[in-house]
Protein backbone atom coordinates (compact mmCIF):
# COMPACT_ATOMS: atom_id res chain seq x y z
CA UNK A 1 0.00 0.00 0.00
CA UNK A 2 2.74 2.43 0.99
CA UNK A 3 4.71 1.49 -2.10
CA UNK A 4 1.66 2.24 -4.28
CA UNK A 5 1.24 5.65 -2.68
CA UNK A 6 4.91 6.51 -3.24
CA UNK A 7 4.55 5.42 -6.83
CA UNK A 8 1.34 7.45 -7.30
CA UNK A 9 2.60 10.74 -5.80
CA UNK A 10 5.24 11.48 -8.51
CA UNK A 11 2.72 10.70 -11.23
CA UNK A 12 0.16 12.99 -9.60
CA UNK A 13 2.68 15.82 -9.16
CA UNK A 14 3.85 15.42 -12.76
CA UNK A 15 0.29 15.65 -14.06
CA UNK A 16 -0.37 18.67 -11.86
CA UNK A 17 2.75 20.44 -13.18
CA UNK A 18 1.84 19.64 -16.77
CA UNK A 19 -1.69 21.01 -16.29
CA UNK A 20 -0.33 24.20 -14.76
CA UNK A 21 2.17 24.59 -17.64
CA UNK A 22 -0.51 24.11 -20.29
CA UNK A 23 -2.89 26.52 -18.52
CA UNK A 24 -0.15 29.14 -18.25
CA UNK A 25 0.80 28.72 -21.90
CA UNK A 26 -2.81 28.99 -23.05
CA UNK A 27 -3.35 32.15 -20.98
CA UNK A 28 -0.18 33.61 -22.44
CA UNK A 29 -1.28 32.83 -25.98
CA UNK A 30 -4.77 34.21 -25.30
CA UNK A 31 -3.30 37.37 -23.84
CA UNK A 32 -0.96 37.70 -26.80
CA UNK A 33 -3.89 37.55 -29.17
CA UNK A 34 -6.35 39.78 -27.37
CA UNK A 35 -4.27 42.42 -25.61
CA UNK A 36 -1.52 43.29 -23.12
CA UNK A 37 -1.18 42.03 -19.56
CA UNK A 38 0.90 43.42 -16.68
CA UNK A 39 4.23 42.10 -15.38
CA UNK A 40 4.47 40.11 -12.14
CA UNK A 41 3.45 42.33 -9.21
CA UNK A 42 6.48 43.72 -7.41
CA UNK A 43 8.89 41.42 -9.32
CA UNK A 44 11.56 42.31 -11.84
CA UNK A 45 11.73 40.62 -15.26
CA UNK A 46 14.99 38.93 -14.20
CA UNK A 47 13.43 37.48 -11.04
CA UNK A 48 10.47 36.12 -13.00
CA UNK A 49 12.60 34.74 -15.83
CA UNK A 50 14.77 32.86 -13.40
CA UNK A 51 11.86 30.55 -12.54
CA UNK A 52 10.03 30.44 -15.91
CA UNK A 53 10.32 27.87 -18.67
CA UNK A 54 11.46 29.35 -22.01
CA UNK A 55 7.93 29.09 -23.44
CA UNK A 56 6.33 30.87 -20.47
CA UNK A 57 9.00 33.59 -20.58
CA UNK A 58 8.53 34.08 -24.33
CA UNK A 59 4.75 34.25 -23.89
CA UNK A 60 5.24 36.80 -21.13
CA UNK A 61 7.34 38.97 -23.40
CA UNK A 62 4.74 38.59 -26.15
CA UNK A 63 1.93 39.75 -23.84
CA UNK A 64 3.83 42.96 -23.01
CA UNK A 65 4.64 43.54 -26.69
CA UNK A 66 8.34 42.97 -26.34
CA UNK A 67 8.18 41.09 -29.58
CA UNK A 68 11.89 41.13 -30.39
CA UNK A 69 12.76 39.39 -27.13
CA UNK A 70 9.88 36.95 -27.49
CA UNK A 71 10.91 36.14 -31.03
CA UNK A 72 14.47 35.28 -30.01
CA UNK A 73 13.30 32.84 -27.33
CA UNK A 74 10.77 31.21 -29.66
CA UNK A 75 13.50 30.91 -32.22
CA UNK A 76 15.85 29.22 -29.72
CA UNK A 77 13.12 26.76 -28.77
CA UNK A 78 12.54 25.96 -32.43
CA UNK A 79 16.24 25.34 -33.00
CA UNK A 80 17.00 23.35 -29.81
CA UNK A 81 13.87 21.62 -28.55
CA UNK A 82 13.74 17.83 -29.11
CA UNK A 83 9.91 17.98 -28.95
CA UNK A 84 8.51 18.36 -32.46
CA UNK A 85 5.24 19.89 -31.22
CA UNK A 86 7.14 22.45 -29.16
CA UNK A 87 9.25 23.30 -32.19
CA UNK A 88 6.16 23.74 -34.36
CA UNK A 89 4.44 26.00 -31.85
CA UNK A 90 7.62 28.06 -31.40
CA UNK A 91 7.91 28.45 -35.17
CA UNK A 92 4.38 29.86 -35.46
CA UNK A 93 4.78 32.16 -32.45
CA UNK A 94 8.08 33.49 -33.82
CA UNK A 95 6.28 34.28 -37.07
CA UNK A 96 3.55 36.05 -35.11
CA UNK A 97 6.23 38.17 -33.46
CA UNK A 98 7.60 39.08 -36.90
CA UNK A 99 4.12 40.12 -37.98
CA UNK A 100 3.60 42.29 -34.89
CA UNK A 101 7.00 43.87 -35.59
CA UNK A 102 5.53 44.80 -39.00
CA UNK A 103 7.98 42.58 -40.83
CA UNK A 104 5.17 41.42 -43.05
CA UNK A 105 7.27 40.07 -45.86
CA UNK A 106 9.46 37.98 -43.54
CA UNK A 107 6.36 36.65 -41.80
CA UNK A 108 4.82 35.75 -45.16
CA UNK A 109 7.94 33.86 -46.33
CA UNK A 110 8.21 31.92 -43.05
CA UNK A 111 4.51 31.01 -43.14
CA UNK A 112 5.06 29.50 -46.57
CA UNK A 113 7.95 27.51 -45.09
CA UNK A 114 5.76 26.44 -42.18
CA UNK A 115 3.04 24.96 -44.37
CA UNK A 116 5.66 23.27 -46.52
CA UNK A 117 7.44 21.71 -43.51
CA UNK A 118 4.25 20.72 -41.68
CA UNK A 119 1.77 19.07 -44.07
CA UNK A 120 -0.54 18.28 -41.12
CA UNK A 121 0.04 21.31 -38.89
CA UNK A 122 -1.01 21.43 -35.26
CA UNK A 123 -1.14 25.25 -35.33
CA UNK A 124 -2.39 25.61 -38.88
CA UNK A 125 -5.46 27.60 -37.82
CA UNK A 126 -3.42 30.44 -36.32
CA UNK A 127 -0.92 30.21 -39.19
CA UNK A 128 -3.73 30.43 -41.74
CA UNK A 129 -5.07 33.61 -40.11
CA UNK A 130 -1.57 35.09 -39.98
CA UNK A 131 -1.04 34.26 -43.65
CA UNK A 132 -4.31 36.04 -44.49
CA UNK A 133 -3.14 39.07 -42.52
CA UNK A 134 0.19 39.09 -44.36
CA UNK A 135 -1.59 38.94 -47.71
CA UNK A 136 -3.84 41.78 -46.54
CA UNK A 137 -0.77 43.87 -45.75
CA UNK A 138 0.69 43.03 -49.17
CA UNK A 139 -2.58 44.25 -50.77
CA UNK A 140 -3.22 40.77 -52.23
CA UNK A 141 -6.86 40.87 -51.22
CA UNK A 142 -8.24 38.01 -53.31
CA UNK A 143 -5.49 35.71 -52.05
CA UNK A 144 -6.22 36.79 -48.47
CA UNK A 145 -9.93 36.01 -48.87
CA UNK A 146 -9.08 32.60 -50.23
CA UNK A 147 -6.88 31.79 -47.23
CA UNK A 148 -9.54 33.04 -44.79
CA UNK A 149 -11.88 30.29 -45.96
CA UNK A 150 -9.61 27.81 -44.18
CA UNK A 151 -9.74 29.54 -40.78
CA UNK A 152 -11.84 27.74 -38.14
CA UNK A 153 -13.09 28.50 -34.59
CA UNK A 154 -11.99 29.90 -32.21
CA UNK A 155 -10.32 32.32 -34.66
CA UNK A 156 -13.21 32.41 -37.11
CA UNK A 157 -14.78 35.56 -35.62
CA UNK A 158 -11.50 37.44 -36.02
CA UNK A 159 -11.19 36.08 -39.56
CA UNK A 160 -14.65 37.46 -40.35
CA UNK A 161 -13.52 40.88 -39.14
CA UNK A 162 -10.54 40.76 -41.50
CA UNK A 163 -12.85 39.66 -44.30
CA UNK A 164 -15.03 42.73 -43.73
CA UNK A 165 -11.92 44.93 -43.74
CA UNK A 166 -10.82 43.47 -47.06
CA UNK A 167 -14.25 44.11 -48.57
CA UNK A 168 -13.93 47.77 -47.59
CA UNK A 169 -10.46 48.00 -49.13
CA UNK A 170 -11.94 46.60 -52.35
CA UNK A 171 -14.80 49.13 -52.30
CA UNK A 172 -17.39 46.41 -51.57
CA UNK A 173 -19.10 48.42 -48.84
CA UNK A 174 -22.49 46.72 -49.04
CA UNK A 175 -20.93 43.27 -48.61
CA UNK A 176 -18.84 44.47 -45.68
CA UNK A 177 -21.88 46.00 -44.01
CA UNK A 178 -23.92 42.83 -44.51
CA UNK A 179 -21.15 40.74 -42.98
CA UNK A 180 -20.86 43.04 -39.97
CA UNK A 181 -24.58 43.50 -39.26
CA UNK A 182 -26.25 40.28 -40.42
CA UNK A 183 -23.19 38.05 -40.11
CA UNK A 184 -23.16 34.34 -40.80
CA UNK A 185 -22.83 31.57 -38.25
CA UNK A 186 -20.05 33.45 -36.40
CA UNK A 187 -20.21 37.20 -35.78
CA UNK A 188 -17.08 39.21 -36.73
CA UNK A 189 -15.08 40.44 -33.75
CA UNK A 190 -11.68 41.81 -32.89
CA UNK A 191 -9.69 44.81 -34.07
CA UNK A 192 -10.39 44.40 -37.78
CA UNK A 193 -14.13 44.15 -37.13
CA UNK A 194 -14.08 47.27 -34.93
CA UNK A 195 -12.27 49.30 -37.58
CA UNK A 196 -14.58 48.02 -40.32
CA UNK A 197 -17.70 48.89 -38.27
CA UNK A 198 -16.41 52.38 -37.56
CA UNK A 199 -15.72 52.92 -41.25
CA UNK A 200 -19.15 51.69 -42.38
CA UNK A 201 -20.90 53.79 -39.72
CA UNK A 202 -18.99 56.87 -40.91
CA UNK A 203 -20.00 56.20 -44.53
CA UNK A 204 -23.65 55.74 -43.49
CA UNK A 205 -23.74 59.01 -41.54
CA UNK A 206 -23.66 57.56 -38.02
CA UNK A 207 -20.71 59.74 -37.15
CA UNK A 208 -21.14 59.73 -33.37
CA UNK A 209 -21.12 55.93 -33.17
CA UNK A 210 -18.24 55.78 -35.62
CA UNK A 211 -16.12 58.24 -33.65
CA UNK A 212 -16.93 56.47 -30.38
CA UNK A 213 -15.46 53.26 -31.75
CA UNK A 214 -12.40 54.77 -33.39
CA UNK A 215 -11.46 56.85 -30.34
CA UNK A 216 -11.59 53.72 -28.18
CA UNK A 217 -8.99 51.94 -30.31
CA UNK A 218 -5.34 51.94 -29.30
CA UNK A 219 -2.97 53.52 -31.81
CA UNK A 220 -0.38 50.94 -30.75
CA UNK A 221 -2.67 48.07 -31.73
CA UNK A 222 -3.66 49.81 -34.96
CA UNK A 223 0.00 50.30 -35.80
CA UNK A 224 0.80 46.62 -35.25
CA UNK A 225 -1.91 45.59 -37.71
CA UNK A 226 -1.10 48.35 -40.22
CA UNK A 227 -4.48 50.08 -39.68
CA UNK A 228 -3.46 53.62 -38.72
CA UNK A 229 -4.31 54.92 -42.19
CA UNK A 230 -7.81 53.50 -41.71
CA UNK A 231 -8.19 55.67 -38.64
CA UNK A 232 -7.43 58.74 -40.74
CA UNK A 233 -10.02 57.64 -43.30
CA UNK A 234 -12.66 57.16 -40.62
CA UNK A 235 -12.03 60.58 -39.09
CA UNK A 236 -12.37 62.14 -42.56
CA UNK A 237 -15.53 60.25 -43.48
CA UNK A 238 -17.00 61.08 -40.06
CA UNK A 239 -16.64 64.79 -40.85
CA UNK A 240 -13.52 65.50 -38.79
CA UNK A 241 -11.62 66.80 -41.81
CA UNK A 242 -9.03 68.94 -40.01
CA UNK A 243 -8.40 66.26 -37.39
CA UNK A 244 -8.02 63.64 -40.13
CA UNK A 245 -5.62 65.87 -42.07
CA UNK A 246 -3.45 66.53 -39.01
CA UNK A 247 -3.44 62.84 -38.05
CA UNK A 248 -2.43 61.72 -41.55
CA UNK A 249 0.29 64.36 -41.82
CA UNK A 250 1.79 63.17 -38.52
CA UNK A 251 1.60 59.61 -39.79
CA UNK A 252 3.43 60.58 -42.99
CA UNK A 253 6.20 62.21 -40.98
CA UNK A 254 6.45 59.56 -38.26
CA UNK A 255 5.95 56.16 -39.87
CA UNK A 256 8.91 53.95 -40.71
CA UNK A 257 6.87 52.06 -43.31
CA UNK A 258 7.15 53.44 -46.84
CA UNK A 259 3.96 51.58 -47.79
CA UNK A 260 2.05 53.18 -44.91
CA UNK A 261 3.46 56.59 -45.83
CA UNK A 262 2.24 56.21 -49.42
CA UNK A 263 -1.21 55.06 -48.26
CA UNK A 264 -1.50 58.03 -45.89
CA UNK A 265 -0.56 60.41 -48.69
CA UNK A 266 -3.14 58.81 -50.93
CA UNK A 267 -5.89 59.39 -48.37
CA UNK A 268 -4.70 63.00 -48.03
CA UNK A 269 -4.85 63.28 -51.83
CA UNK A 270 -8.47 62.08 -51.83
CA UNK A 271 -9.29 64.45 -48.97
CA UNK A 272 -7.79 67.47 -50.76
CA UNK A 273 -9.47 66.55 -54.04
CA UNK A 274 -12.88 66.23 -52.37
CA UNK A 275 -12.45 69.73 -50.94
CA UNK A 276 -11.28 71.28 -54.21
CA UNK A 277 -7.74 71.84 -52.94
CA UNK A 278 -6.26 70.82 -56.27
CA UNK A 279 -2.82 72.38 -55.92
CA UNK A 280 -2.15 70.42 -52.72
CA UNK A 281 -3.61 67.28 -54.27
CA UNK A 282 -1.43 67.65 -57.37
CA UNK A 283 1.75 67.87 -55.26
CA UNK A 284 0.85 64.64 -53.48
CA UNK A 285 -0.04 62.96 -56.78
CA UNK A 286 3.45 63.65 -58.13
CA UNK A 287 5.01 62.18 -54.99
CA UNK A 288 3.13 58.87 -55.02
CA UNK A 289 2.09 58.20 -58.63
CA UNK A 290 5.04 55.83 -59.14
CA UNK A 291 4.10 53.72 -56.11
CA UNK A 292 0.41 53.08 -56.81
CA UNK A 293 -0.81 50.56 -59.36
CA UNK A 294 -4.52 51.30 -58.96
CA UNK A 295 -5.95 52.70 -62.20
CA UNK A 296 -8.64 54.63 -60.33
CA UNK A 297 -6.00 56.68 -58.56
CA UNK A 298 -4.13 57.37 -61.81
CA UNK A 299 -7.28 58.74 -63.44
CA UNK A 300 -8.07 60.82 -60.34
CA UNK A 301 -4.52 62.21 -60.45
CA UNK A 302 -4.95 62.95 -64.16
CA UNK A 303 -8.14 64.88 -63.38
CA UNK A 304 -6.36 66.93 -60.72
CA UNK A 305 -3.50 67.77 -63.08
CA UNK A 306 -5.98 68.91 -65.71
CA UNK A 307 -7.66 71.18 -63.16
CA UNK A 308 -4.36 72.87 -62.29
CA UNK A 309 -3.63 73.36 -66.01
CA UNK A 310 -0.88 70.76 -66.40
CA UNK A 311 -2.25 68.93 -69.44
CA UNK A 312 1.01 67.15 -70.20
CA UNK A 313 1.14 65.58 -66.73
CA UNK A 314 -2.55 64.77 -66.94
CA UNK A 315 -2.09 62.79 -70.13
CA UNK A 316 1.07 61.12 -68.84
CA UNK A 317 -0.91 59.81 -65.85
CA UNK A 318 -3.60 58.43 -68.17
CA UNK A 319 -0.81 56.72 -70.11
CA UNK A 320 0.14 54.86 -66.89
CA UNK A 321 -3.26 53.14 -66.68
CA UNK A 322 -2.71 49.39 -66.96
CA UNK A 323 -6.14 48.43 -68.30
CA UNK A 324 -5.59 48.96 -72.04
CA UNK A 325 -9.27 49.36 -72.88
CA UNK A 326 -9.81 51.92 -70.10
CA UNK A 327 -6.57 53.71 -71.00
CA UNK A 328 -7.57 54.05 -74.66
CA UNK A 329 -11.07 55.26 -73.77
CA UNK A 330 -9.83 57.89 -71.31
CA UNK A 331 -7.02 59.04 -73.60
CA UNK A 332 -9.45 59.40 -76.49
CA UNK A 333 -11.82 61.56 -74.40
CA UNK A 334 -9.03 63.83 -73.18
CA UNK A 335 -7.37 64.24 -76.58
CA UNK A 336 -10.70 65.12 -78.19
CA UNK A 337 -11.25 67.76 -75.48
CA UNK A 338 -7.79 69.17 -76.16
CA UNK A 339 -8.51 69.32 -79.89
CA UNK A 340 -11.60 71.42 -79.16
CA UNK A 341 -10.41 73.56 -76.25
CA UNK A 342 -6.61 73.78 -76.39
CA UNK A 343 -5.88 74.29 -80.07
CA UNK A 344 -2.42 75.80 -79.51
CA UNK A 345 -1.23 72.86 -77.40
CA UNK A 346 -3.08 70.23 -79.41
CA UNK A 347 -0.43 69.41 -82.08
CA UNK A 348 2.29 68.61 -79.54
CA UNK A 349 0.06 66.74 -77.08
CA UNK A 350 -1.80 64.72 -79.69
CA UNK A 351 1.41 63.75 -81.45
CA UNK A 352 2.89 62.50 -78.15
CA UNK A 353 -0.08 60.72 -76.61
CA UNK A 354 -2.20 59.39 -79.48
CA UNK A 355 0.13 56.39 -79.36
CA UNK A 356 -1.88 55.15 -76.35
CA UNK A 357 -5.13 54.87 -78.30
CA UNK A 358 -6.34 51.38 -79.13
CA UNK A 359 -5.15 50.34 -82.59
CA UNK A 360 -8.73 49.34 -83.49
CA UNK A 361 -10.26 52.65 -82.44
CA UNK A 362 -11.65 54.49 -85.51
CA UNK A 363 -10.51 57.82 -84.05
CA UNK A 364 -6.90 56.93 -84.94
CA UNK A 365 -7.55 57.92 -88.55
CA UNK A 366 -9.05 61.27 -87.53
CA UNK A 367 -6.15 61.99 -85.20
CA UNK A 368 -3.67 61.11 -87.94
CA UNK A 369 -5.44 63.41 -90.38
CA UNK A 370 -5.19 66.24 -87.84
CA UNK A 371 -1.52 65.56 -87.27
CA UNK A 372 -0.82 65.52 -91.00
CA UNK A 373 -2.61 68.86 -91.41
CA UNK A 374 -0.33 70.31 -88.70
CA UNK A 375 2.77 69.03 -90.47
CA UNK A 376 3.34 66.19 -87.98
CA UNK A 377 3.68 63.65 -90.76
CA UNK A 378 5.97 61.24 -88.95
CA UNK A 379 3.52 60.90 -86.06
CA UNK A 380 0.57 60.69 -88.46
CA UNK A 381 2.21 57.85 -90.38
CA UNK A 382 2.84 55.95 -87.16
CA UNK A 383 -0.83 56.17 -86.15
CA UNK A 384 -2.03 55.19 -89.61
CA UNK A 385 0.09 52.05 -89.62
CA UNK A 386 -1.46 51.08 -86.28
CA UNK A 387 -4.92 51.74 -87.74
CA UNK A 388 -4.35 49.03 -90.36
CA UNK A 389 -5.80 46.57 -87.84
CA UNK A 390 -8.98 48.56 -87.28
CA UNK A 391 -12.31 48.99 -89.04
CA UNK A 392 -11.06 52.02 -90.99
CA UNK A 393 -8.00 50.27 -92.39
CA UNK A 394 -8.90 51.29 -95.95
CA UNK A 395 -9.10 54.98 -95.04
CA UNK A 396 -5.85 54.67 -93.13
CA UNK A 397 -4.03 53.22 -96.15
CA UNK A 398 -5.39 55.88 -98.52
CA UNK A 399 -4.39 58.66 -96.13
CA UNK A 400 -0.94 57.15 -95.64
CA UNK A 401 -0.55 56.93 -99.43
CA UNK A 402 -1.50 60.61 -99.68
CA UNK A 403 1.16 61.55 -97.13
CA UNK A 404 3.75 59.56 -99.08
CA UNK A 405 2.62 61.34 -102.25
CA UNK A 406 2.88 64.77 -100.60
CA UNK A 407 6.39 63.87 -99.43
CA UNK A 408 7.36 62.82 -102.95
CA UNK A 409 7.72 59.17 -101.95
CA UNK A 410 5.81 57.97 -105.02
CA UNK A 411 6.98 54.35 -104.95
CA UNK A 412 5.59 53.72 -101.47
CA UNK A 413 2.40 55.56 -102.34
CA UNK A 414 1.84 53.45 -105.46
CA UNK A 415 2.61 50.23 -103.60
CA UNK A 416 -0.18 50.92 -101.11
CA UNK A 417 -2.62 52.18 -103.74
CA UNK A 418 -2.24 49.19 -106.02
CA UNK A 419 -3.23 46.93 -103.15
CA UNK A 420 -6.34 49.06 -102.63
CA UNK A 421 -7.46 48.48 -106.24
CA UNK A 422 -8.67 45.06 -105.10
CA UNK A 423 -10.88 46.58 -102.39
CA UNK A 424 -14.26 47.46 -103.93
CA UNK A 425 -14.99 50.07 -101.28
CA UNK A 426 -11.84 52.07 -101.96
CA UNK A 427 -10.91 51.08 -105.52
CA UNK A 428 -12.19 54.28 -107.17
CA UNK A 429 -10.38 56.49 -104.64
CA UNK A 430 -7.23 54.45 -105.25
CA UNK A 431 -7.57 54.96 -109.05
CA UNK A 432 -7.90 58.71 -108.59
CA UNK A 433 -4.85 58.84 -106.34
CA UNK A 434 -2.77 56.67 -108.68
CA UNK A 435 -3.71 59.08 -111.47
CA UNK A 436 -2.62 61.98 -109.28
CA UNK A 437 0.75 60.31 -108.56
CA UNK A 438 1.41 59.80 -112.28
CA UNK A 439 0.37 63.39 -112.94
CA UNK A 440 2.93 64.61 -110.39
CA UNK A 441 5.54 62.39 -112.06
CA UNK A 442 4.71 63.89 -115.47
CA UNK A 443 3.16 60.66 -116.80
CA UNK A 444 0.11 62.50 -118.12
CA UNK A 445 -1.16 59.79 -120.46
CA UNK A 446 -1.04 57.16 -117.69
CA UNK A 447 -2.66 59.61 -115.28
CA UNK A 448 -5.49 60.25 -117.78
CA UNK A 449 -6.07 56.51 -118.12
CA UNK A 450 -6.61 56.10 -114.36
CA UNK A 451 -8.85 59.18 -114.16
CA UNK A 452 -10.99 57.88 -117.00
CA UNK A 453 -11.32 54.48 -115.28
CA UNK A 454 -12.40 56.19 -112.07
CA UNK A 455 -14.98 58.28 -113.97
CA UNK A 456 -16.52 55.15 -115.47
CA UNK A 457 -17.17 53.75 -112.00
CA UNK A 458 -18.20 56.96 -110.31
CA UNK A 459 -19.28 60.24 -111.84
CA UNK A 460 -17.65 62.86 -109.63
CA UNK A 461 -16.78 66.44 -110.28
CA UNK A 462 -13.23 66.28 -108.95
CA UNK A 463 -12.36 63.42 -111.37
CA UNK A 464 -13.47 65.50 -114.36
CA UNK A 465 -11.53 68.44 -112.95
CA UNK A 466 -8.37 66.30 -112.81
CA UNK A 467 -8.98 65.00 -116.30
CA UNK A 468 -9.26 68.57 -117.51
CA UNK A 469 -5.88 69.43 -115.96
CA UNK A 470 -4.16 66.45 -117.57
CA UNK A 471 -5.77 67.04 -120.98
CA UNK A 472 -4.64 70.66 -120.87
CA UNK A 473 -1.08 69.53 -120.19
CA UNK A 474 -1.39 67.11 -123.11
CA UNK A 475 -2.43 70.04 -125.31
CA UNK A 476 -6.02 68.88 -125.78
CA UNK A 477 -7.68 72.18 -124.89
CA UNK A 478 -11.11 71.39 -126.35
CA UNK A 479 -11.45 68.15 -124.38
CA UNK A 480 -10.10 69.89 -121.28
CA UNK A 481 -12.85 72.52 -121.54
CA UNK A 482 -15.49 69.80 -121.79
CA UNK A 483 -14.18 68.13 -118.64
CA UNK A 484 -14.06 71.44 -116.77
CA UNK A 485 -17.66 72.13 -117.75
CA UNK A 486 -18.70 68.68 -116.49
CA UNK A 487 -16.90 69.31 -113.22
CA UNK A 488 -18.48 72.79 -112.89
CA UNK A 489 -21.95 71.30 -113.40
CA UNK A 490 -21.22 69.05 -110.41
CA UNK A 491 -20.35 71.96 -108.14
CA UNK A 492 -16.54 72.16 -108.52
CA UNK A 493 -15.91 75.93 -108.33
CA UNK A 494 -12.24 75.77 -109.32
CA UNK A 495 -13.25 73.90 -112.52
CA UNK A 496 -15.78 76.65 -113.32
CA UNK A 497 -12.97 79.23 -112.98
CA UNK A 498 -10.72 77.24 -115.33
CA UNK A 499 -13.54 76.90 -117.85
CA UNK A 500 -14.15 80.66 -117.64
CA UNK A 501 -10.48 81.42 -118.36
CA UNK A 502 -10.45 79.10 -121.38
CA UNK A 503 -13.67 80.65 -122.74
CA UNK A 504 -12.29 84.16 -122.15
CA UNK A 505 -9.08 83.26 -124.00
CA UNK A 506 -11.25 82.11 -126.93
CA UNK A 507 -13.17 85.39 -126.92
CA UNK A 508 -16.42 83.87 -125.69
CA UNK A 509 -17.09 86.68 -123.21
CA UNK A 510 -20.69 85.94 -122.29
CA UNK A 511 -19.97 82.28 -121.58
CA UNK A 512 -16.83 83.28 -119.64
CA UNK A 513 -18.85 85.72 -117.47
CA UNK A 514 -21.38 82.97 -116.78
CA UNK A 515 -18.64 80.62 -115.52
CA UNK A 516 -16.88 83.35 -113.50
CA UNK A 517 -20.16 84.03 -111.70
CA UNK A 518 -20.75 80.31 -111.32
CA UNK A 519 -17.34 80.02 -109.66
CA UNK A 520 -18.18 82.88 -107.29
CA UNK A 521 -21.46 81.22 -106.33
CA UNK A 522 -19.52 78.22 -105.08
CA UNK A 523 -16.54 77.97 -102.76
CA UNK A 524 -13.19 79.05 -104.13
CA UNK A 525 -10.79 78.10 -101.38
CA UNK A 526 -7.85 80.18 -102.55
CA UNK A 527 -8.20 83.93 -101.97
CA UNK A 528 -6.29 84.64 -105.22
CA UNK A 529 -8.79 82.61 -107.25
CA UNK A 530 -11.76 84.42 -105.75
CA UNK A 531 -10.15 87.83 -106.34
CA UNK A 532 -9.38 86.90 -109.96
CA UNK A 533 -12.98 85.81 -110.55
CA UNK A 534 -14.29 89.13 -109.14
CA UNK A 535 -11.83 91.10 -111.24
CA UNK A 536 -12.61 89.27 -114.49
CA UNK A 537 -16.37 89.35 -113.95
CA UNK A 538 -16.21 93.07 -113.05
CA UNK A 539 -13.98 93.91 -116.03
CA UNK A 540 -16.17 92.01 -118.52
CA UNK A 541 -19.55 93.25 -117.17
CA UNK A 542 -18.53 96.70 -115.93
CA UNK A 543 -19.99 95.92 -112.52
CA UNK A 544 -18.28 98.15 -109.98
CA UNK A 545 -19.32 95.98 -107.03
CA UNK A 546 -17.23 93.11 -108.41
CA UNK A 547 -14.25 95.42 -108.96
CA UNK A 548 -14.55 96.88 -105.45
CA UNK A 549 -14.42 93.40 -103.96
CA UNK A 550 -11.32 92.65 -106.02
CA UNK A 551 -9.81 95.94 -104.82
CA UNK A 552 -10.52 95.09 -101.16
CA UNK A 553 -8.36 91.97 -101.44
CA UNK A 554 -5.23 93.99 -102.18
CA UNK A 555 -2.19 92.95 -104.18
CA UNK A 556 -1.45 93.56 -107.86
CA UNK A 557 -4.90 92.46 -108.98
CA UNK A 558 -6.41 94.87 -106.46
CA UNK A 559 -4.37 97.77 -107.89
CA UNK A 560 -5.47 96.93 -111.43
CA UNK A 561 -9.08 96.86 -110.18
CA UNK A 562 -8.51 100.33 -108.70
CA UNK A 563 -7.35 101.67 -112.07
CA UNK A 564 -10.43 100.26 -113.79
CA UNK A 565 -12.69 101.82 -111.17
CA UNK A 566 -11.02 105.22 -111.67
CA UNK A 567 -11.33 104.98 -115.46
CA UNK A 568 -15.05 104.16 -115.28
CA UNK A 569 -15.97 106.95 -112.88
Amino acid sequence: MTRKIFHTVPVFLGCLFLCLFIATSLRAEEGAHHGPAGKGEGQSREEVSGRMSPFVLADSYFKTREYEKAREIYRDIYLTSPDEKEREKAFVMAIQCEFRLRRFNEAYINLKRYFKNYPHPEYGNLARLLLSECLFQKRLYDDALRELKGVEPPLLSEARGLEAMIYLRQGRVTEAEALLTLSRDVAPSGLYADVARAYVLALRGSTADSLKIVRSLSDTLLKERGLLVEKGKILWKAGRVREAEDFLKLLVEGTESELERVEAKRVLFDLYRSEGRYEEASSLAEEIISYIVDDGFKLAAADVMKRVGNLEKSLSYVARVRDQSLRSKEMKTRLQEILEEEKEKAPELVSRFAYYLDEKDPVLVDMARKLASWGKRKEAKFLLRRAFEGKRAGEAKLLLAKIYMDEGDYDRALKLLRIMLFNLTYAVDAMKMIGRVHEKQGNFATALKYFERAARFREEGDVHDRMGDVLLKLGEEERALEEYEKAASRGISRAALKAADLLFARGKTDSAVSYYEKALEGKLERKEDRQWAYYQAGKLTGRRDYLKKALSMGGTTGEVARLLLEETR
